[in-house]
């Protein structure tokens, strides 16, 4: 079974409301916790919430059955639990059952990463924060595609230099918080290359997770974005048939077909 869905024990006395960061060592000299019939002392090891058999004097936790999202974000929302000027994306969920029935189990959907308020398209959330972590954490290299529409039409010659220009990294702009910085080897795909003649729309995929990486790649090759969407990331791709602002729940069975299989 891949770690990836896997959490820290803590976490999960912390979700039962049995313990708090700050009280752990004291909650486990004082009492007796087992994982599948294992004693331990161990606050940070690795435990399956769905599947483990975690007990506590002896008594069983109730098994926790994480809620894993796909959504097709539309515009105008923000990866935010709050906001004073925008809408978030967990109002498209706030009158749906399974969000109330979160809420009851002390669960909190958030959402992994984030996309900007004008990209629009495959946004996962999530109860699971290791999962959440696994995915966003830059060093696992986790691929994302967004398909770009450009600003600027380009012709095959300035498509193949950007192809080119994108697998040696870029320099990118600053952008607001971020400063000048080098991104690292991306891959451009643009359709029909061989026998089309200009094109205004293209495939990016980044692995790094720099802020407002697609942007400044595309603001560093000399053109703009017009408009982005997010189609694919680890290998789990948008379903076409959801709408902006439709989504649906996938179970960890379903999830793990999706996903690609070198994070299995």
């Amino acid at each position: 079974m891949t770690k990836i869905f896997y959490e820290s024990l803590v976490n999960i006395l912390i979700c039962h409301k049995l313990c708090s960061k700050r009280s752990i060592r004291s909650f486990l000299n004082k009492n007796r916790i087992t994982v599948n019939q294992k004693q331990v002392h161990d606050s940070k090891i690795l435990v399956d919430a769905q599947n483990d058999e975690i007990c506590v004097n002896d008594i069983p936790l109730k098994k926790i059955n994480h809620v894993y999202v796909m959504l097709n974000k539309p515009q105008m929302y923000v990866c935010a639990k709050k906001s004073d000027r925008h809408k978030v994306v967990n109002e498209l969920f706030y009158d749906q059952d399974f969000y109330q029935k979160l809420k009851k189990e002390g669960l909190e959907l958030n959402t992994v990463g984030r996309l900007d308020q004008d990209t629009t398209g495959l946004l996962l959330l999530t109860t699971n924060g290791a999962f959440s972590n696994f995915i966003t954490r830059p060093e696992n290299k986790i691929s994302k595609t967004y398909i770009v529409e450009l600003e600027n039409t380009v012709s095959k010659q300035q498509a193949v230099k950007y192809i080119e220009l994108a697998k040696k990294g870029l320099i990118l702009p600053a952008d607001k918080k971020a400063g000048e910085q080098q991104s690292k080897p991306c891959r451009i795909d643009f359709c029909n290359l061989e026998n089309a003649d200009s094109f205004n729309i293209c495939y990016v995929t980044v692995t790094s997770g720099i802020f407002h990486e697609v942007k400044r790649i595309i603001l560093a090759l000399g053109n703009r974005v017009k408009n982005l969407k997010r189609v694919s990331i680890a290998g789990i791709v948008l379903d076409e048939n959801l709408e902006p602002g439709q989504y649906k729940i996938l179970d960890r069975d379903k999830l793990e077909k999706l996903l690609d299989k070198k994070f299995l």
